[in-house]
């Protein structure tokens, strides 16, 4: 079976790094794509959601950038 898209998931693990070595190495093998992943968990204010629909504007000012 020939790959041609692999998918790796990466954390803060300390498998993480084993984990894009054996799938490069695969990736390597198969000439196959190599799409790396990680997902950030970002709480969103419940608020947000249940505003009378003012929703985007009470997530981009909680999602500012502050100085």
């Amino acid at each position: 079976m020939k790959l041609s898209e692999i998918l790796v998931h990466l954390d803060q693990s300390p498998r993480a790094e084993a984990r894009l070595d054996i799938a490069a190495s695969l990736g390597r093998q198969h000439g196959a794509h190599l799409t790396a992943l990680q997902v950030v968990d970002v709480a969103i204010p419940i608020v947000a959601m249940a505003d009378g629909g003012n929703g985007g504007a009470v997530i981009a000012e909680w999602a500012r950038p502050r100085v």
